[in-house]
């Protein structure tokens, strides 16, 4: 794994653990869900309601000294809402479905995709041909090849990038695993740093979603421009806006016609089109499986000069195109460039959120991956690159903390010191209890991390909570799980995000964080392309300032205010993401000074955590002229406890706002507890720094603890 140095500070690099979710359901009705099979209990989860009160309260009598009365609140039952999580009977039930099989040791699912590219009818389109005989090409030669094979050009390059970035004595073994689900096998990795399997947060299918059939192959039927009206905008005939890509009218996160039944919710990216902002002059880079280059809704948008692959397998590493195989689909780089990119007014499939900008990519995501490769992947063409976008974390399954090496590569900030915006998916392991706070990537204060969100703007039922997710991106779907078994008993199938299949037929399925990711950056390129001079901060800064909740989402239970006012919800940041607002917005932004950097020693020693009961510890940052506005806030904290998917970790401002950083993850079983772990949130936006802060500790779990370190950093402006 690799820290890289950004800025100065740490971005952290993160293990990424195989995560993947591939569903292929069939229209049998003997394979769809029953719902009596099923037991989905209820389990608290802390964050939300009046659990943030209890803490509230709890904090103002303990620093008012009245311990006795504290203790007394703390032993009694907290207000907290429920939510639904799958258990391990519907996991069972639905891996007796046809096409998943247990793969990894956690028991992990992992869905087959069973569309094999070659048993598929062809059109006659020129492109399509082209597409199946690069197929049949490229698995030709990959039989037998292996890194030996590489030119003594291509090998110098491996070292030298070895010898740059890393020590390349340390070497670590750790679980890999090829995605989609072939195998789980012990992996000692070469050429310095751990080898570690990565999981595409992406290809999820919703519970109630049926199989997604090819719908057609690309650019095969007569295109249509879809001229309704949509949040009061004009039809889009006679703009330049109607394409006759012939799925455009099914984009409904780019232009809401009512196509899913709710007109009006959407990106709002026609806003920014109209303005003449599409991302021209922006180039973005997909850290992924691969792009396929020749693809005929991405070609004519590759960026082929910032794409490369620091995958080992012999293929030639400046080639970032996915491993082609019958049995694996490796198209998850190539959605999430199409989402970005996707070339508008070829009569192909659908466009992309800035169809006009520049997309690259590098193939990184296909096995298990090293520090040193990771390390490249995210910090080479930072000067020719705007945005990175990442739809990959570690194992969503509620047990892992991963965070970063010790390899150490100081790099520029890019962009002319203005500094790359990296886009990054929270993640979609809610049904495992899973917290997107201990994804090292996600909780850095350097990436634009975004969750998923319902074509209503509710949270997805799969979503993470997360104190450091910073906006929600429409990609379709149910906030609950009961609502996506009913879909699914009335054999209904939503509309998620178009994409070109690597086969030539253009698809509707492509969900999750994973998708979300993409459409972030490229809502980012237009926001670029609007104002170049832009920092990585005054993006955030604009992402918090326009993302509001919808109204749907407004009645979901556990949204916050924050000592500015501003809401906030630990599933969706500060809402939905409205690219039209954020490009109206850059027009006139002026940038933010200079970072600022506060810290407080908070505690060093031992402090016993109190089973069942609450450990707080406070302290004070001094009055200064040098920050006036919070921005992140990090609680560096070292613990060791018998079970800490049992704690419940807050961070509670002077304005008495309480972001919970930690909620409790009922699979993680670990008794490693946490060192030196960077708990993040950006929920405190805005307000004054000055005053007394408090990090508050509570065990659910009845087991001892203790605590050894609190080291806190508020970065601002």
């Amino acid at each position: 794994m690799a820290l890289l140095l950004y800025a100065g500070l740490a971005l952290w690099a993160v293990p990424a653990q195989a995560h993947s979710n591939y569903r292929d359901f069939h229209h049998d009705p003997a394979f769809y869900l029953n719902r009596d099979n099923f037991t989905t209990p209820q389990v608290y989860w802390g964050q939300q309601g009046a659990g943030a009160g209890e803490l509230t309260d709890h904090l103002a009598l303990e620093i008012d000294a009245e311990e006795g009365r504290a203790r007394e609140l703390a032993s009694k039952p907290s207000g907290r809402q429920k939510r639904s999580l799958r258990n391990s009977a519907l996991l069972g039930a639905l891996a007796r479905e046809p096409g998943v099989r247990w793969v990894d040791q956690q028991k992990s699912l992992i869905r087959v995709k069973r569309r094999a590219p070659f048993g598929l009818t062809y059109r006659t389109k020129a492109h399509t041909q082209r597409s199946l005989a690069e197929v049949l090409r490229r698995r030709q030669e990959e039989r037998g090849r292996d890194e030996s094979n590489l030119l003594p050009k291509e090998r110098d390059f491996w070292v030298q990038e070895d010898e740059d970035v890393v020590d390349r004595s340390r070497v670590g073994a750790r679980i890999s695993m090829r995605l989609p689900g072939s195998f789980v096998r012990p992996y000692r990795g070469g050429y310095g740093g751990k080898r570690m399997s990565f999981g595409k947060r992406g290809y999820l299918r919703d519970v109630g979603d049926l199989d997604s059939q090819p719908d057609w192959a690309m650019g095969s039927e007569e295109g249509g421009a879809w001229t309704q009206t949509m949040n009061g905008l004009d039809d889009l005939a006679g703009t330049g806006l109607d394409f006759n890509d012939p799925r455009f009218k099914d984009q409904w996160y780019l232009h809401n016609t009512g196509q899913l039944g709710r007109a009006g919710y959407d990106l709002n990216v026609v806003g920014a089109w109209r303005r003449g902002y599409t991302g021209r002059g922006v180039v973005l880079s997909v850290l992924d499986d691969g792009i396929q280059a020749e693809n005929a809704d991405i070609a004519d948008n590759y960026a082929k000069d910032i794409s490369f692959s620091v995958v080992r397998d012999g293929q030639d590493p400046r080639d970032a195109s996915p491993r082609l195989d019958p049995g694996f689909s490796n198209s998850h780089g190539t959605y999430c460039a199409a989402a970005i990119a996707a070339v508008s007014n070829n009569q192909v499939c659908g466009v992309g959120v800035a169809y006009d900008a520049k997309v690259g990519g590098v193939r990184l995501v296909d096995g298990s991956v090293t520090d040193i490769q990771e390390a490249t992947a995210l910090s080479r063409n930072v000067e020719a690159v705007g945005v990175f976008s990442a739809s990959w974390g570690p194992t969503d399954d509620g047990t892992k903390a991963e965070g970063p090496g010790r390899g150490v590569e100081k790099k520029r900030v890019g962009r002319g010191g203005k500094g790359v915006i990296y886009v990054w998916a929270s993640g979609n392991g809610g049904l495992e209890g899973d917290n997107c706070n201990l994804d090292g990537y996600v909780s850095s204060i350097f990436t634009l991390a975004v969750s998923a969100l319902t074509d209503a703007g509710a949270s997805v039922f799969y979503g993470e909570p997360c104190a450091s997710t910073l906006a929600g991106v429409f990609v379709g779907g149910e906030h609950t799980l009961e609502a996506a078994l009913e879909k699914r008993e009335r054999h209904q199938q939503d509309i998620h995000l178009v994409v070109p299949e690597l086969d030539g037929h253009c698809s509707s399925s492509f969900q999750g964080s994973s998708a979300a990711a993409p459409l972030m950056a490229g809502v980012v390129a237009l926001v670029l392309q609007a104002n170049p001079s832009l920092t990585w901060r005054d993006v955030q800064h604009l992402v918090v300032r326009t993302a509001r909740p919808t109204r749907e989402a407004a009645t979901e239970a556990g949204w916050q205010t924050n000592g500015l006012g501003r809401q906030f919800h630990l599933m969706q940041g500060y809402g939905a993401v409205d690219a039209g607002k954020l490009v109206e917005s850059a027009l006139s932004w002026e940038n933010v000074g200079p970072q600022k950097i506060r810290s407080i020693k908070m505690f060093d020693g031992y402090r016993p955590i109190p089973p069942n009961d609450w450990l707080n510890i406070t302290g004070k940052l001094e009055s200064t002229n040098s920050m006036v506005a919070v921005e992140h806030v990090v609680a560096n904290i070292t613990l060791s406890h018998k079970q800490r998917g049992m704690l419940r970790i807050y961070i509670v401002s002077p304005s008495g706002t309480a972001s919970q950083v930690l909620t409790h993850r009922r699979r993680d079983k670990s008794t490693s507890g946490f060192t030196r772990w960077g708990f993040m949130s950006v929920h405190f936006w805005g307000e004054n720094p000055e005053g007394r802060w408090a990090v508050a500790i509570k065990d659910d779990s009845g087991l001892k603890g203790s605590l050894r370190k609190v080291d806190f950093v508020v970065f601002g402006a």
